[in-house]
């Protein structure tokens, strides 16, 4: 009996012990797939899948021209610090959005455009590995692209960002399913890391008047508010301490100063190694390109000095760093497509409103009721005429080659034209001063909305999208007081004023 006892006992620790250590293993590995996932997320455009981030730029000289001006054709450039495996790749047209990640699951980056070609929007993709391009369909004219695995598959999803109205849109490679989930306000940027370290990647928003970072985190879906940055910070977040979590981090690129909170704010960028970085950028124009570049799982803060070819490279170690700066064998004025979404943001935040230009434009609107815009939303403009006398408009759609009469009601105000619901189509809008109202027929004149206008608007009205949130605001001119008056979509119709100089 006494040795049957000692069998069982014996059996049951072997089960035990099994049980406990596959268990354990288990879970280890979860945990250490996690935070591969989360640096893949956070930190890696690794094309060539050795788990080192290459150098990939976009070259296109006419991005910040008129886009209708130019039809010169972009291209890829791809290298890695030591100015090793280069290749260049022609692709792309002004107006494109460099795209990247795994979206085929082989271990590689992928990268290429989110584009609009024939009144379609596609992805257009270059395998990391094979260099050969796959195409996906998803998206309108006005979304801006942020691909990222949403899901926890190992495949970047086809997700995009629509400013006009805040909203996350995708589908889901595993699970097969949409994505729509609407987050911050309109004017926010999009910044979608893995915040909470599971390998999945988390909707967020970064607010640069308030300095407000919105995630809502994929372990639990909800939403929370934390602080760093403000007005002249843009955001780089990345994980630079190897915790697998995306850290907070801004940069100024007026002074090139850097703020960072490390792993959950537990830890920030010192003041003193905030100086020093400072110091080592002094008077440099640079663009961000942060990522993982030795493959060690941490992001290294990096900058690109695009007027001399100059890559910065920094590595923390203890609140302290080491600096590299690189020589690249790199076309000059070009740009990373890691951060390259910056560019749009930092233009419009540092746009000077050239009341010149705005005179132009409403002298352009306002001689005639007459308007030529896409009104059906075939990417092809239509002609059409605002008859105030018989309170009608008429305009002849591409689509159908019809003409078409539109009436408007009795007390319609002053007309304009534009897009002022960020749909990519043409909406006919009526100024009523006295009511304080903007009326205006959307979705190809179907559908009516109203804006309210601020009480200190007065003039004439007209339209141009001043904020570049893909929306245009409703503008007045006042020609006595020569006064511009406008409401920035962007910060929720906000009213301001500016002087003019014309007559």
């Amino acid at each position: 009996m006494h040795l049957e006892q000692m069998r069982k006992k014996l059996l049951f620790l072997l089960l035990f012990n099994l049980i406990f250590f596959e268990a354990g293993c288990t879970l280890s590995n979860n945990f250490f797939n996690a935070k591969k996932k989360a640096n893949k997320i956070n930190n890696l455009l690794d094309i060539n899948s050795d788990g080192k981030s290459d150098l990939i730029f976009w070259n296109c000289h006419s991005f910040e021209k008129d886009l209708n001006e130019s039809n010169e054709k972009g291209y890829f450039e791809t290298t890695e610090l030591e100015n090793t495996n280069y290749q260049k790749i022609k692709s792309g047209n002004p107006g494109d959005i460099p795209v990247f990640g795994d979206f085929n699951g082989d271990g590689a980056s992928d990268y290429g455009l989110f584009q609009n070609v024939d009144g379609v929007n596609r992805w257009y993709l270059i395998d990391g590995l094979s260099k050969t391009t796959f195409q996906e369909r998803y998206g309108f004219v006005t979304d801006i692209p942020v691909p990222n695995d949403y899901d926890g598959d190992g495949k970047c999803d086809l997700v995009v960002y629509r400013p006009h109205n805040n909203g996350f849109y995708g589908t889901l490679s595993e699970k097969n399913k949409l994505l729509e989930i609407h987050l911050g306000i309109a004017g926010d940027i999009p910044v979608p890391k893995d915040y909470d370290g599971d390998g999945i990647a988390d909707l967020a928003t970064y607010r640069i008047n308030s300095g407000s970072w919105l995630i809502r985190e994929s372990k639990n879906d909800l939403p929370k508010i934390l602080m760093l940055g403000g007005r002249k910070y843009f955001p780089v977040p990345a994980d630079y301490d190897g915790d697998g979590k995306a850290d907070l981090a801004v940069w100024n690129p007026g002074n090139n100063d850097c703020k960072i909170a490390f792993s959950s704010f537990s830890q920030k960028l010192s003041n003193e190694t905030a100086k020093n970085i400072r110091e080592k950028l002094n008077g440099m124009k640079l663009f961000p390109a942060s990522s993982d570049f030795d493959g060690d799982g941490k992001s290294e803060l990096a900058f690109w000095e695009y007027k001399t070819n100059i890559f910065h490279v920094f590595k923390f170690k203890n609140n302290d760093f080491d600096y590299k700066r690189y020589e690249l064998a790199i076309s000059k004025n070009t740009t990373p497509i890691n951060y390259f979404l910056l560019k749009r943001y930092i233009q419009i935040k540092n746009r000077k409103i050239n009341t010149t230009n705005l005179l132009e434009i409403y002298k352009s609107q306002s001689k005639t009721n007459e308007f030529i815009c896409d009104v059906d939303g075939d990417f092809i403009n239509d002609k059409g005429k605002y008859d105030a006398s018989a309170k009608t408009i008429v305009f002849k759609e591409s689509s159908s080659n019809t003409e078409k009469k539109l009436p408007v009601p009795s007390a319609a105000g002053k007309f304009a034209a534009g897009d002022f619901d960020g749909d990519g189509m043409c909406d006919a809008a009526f100024a009523d001063i006295e009511s304080r109202k903007l009326v205006y027929f959307s979705n190809g004149f179907k559908t009516l909305t109203s804006i309210d206008l601020d009480k200190k608007a007065n003039g004439i009205p007209f339209s141009a999208d001043i904020d570049l949130d893909f929306m245009s605001d409703p503008l007045f001119y006042n020609p006595d007081t020569k006064i511009f008056g406008f409401q920035l979509s962007s910060e929720g119709y906000r009213y301001d004023e500016v002087e003019g100089r014309g007559q």
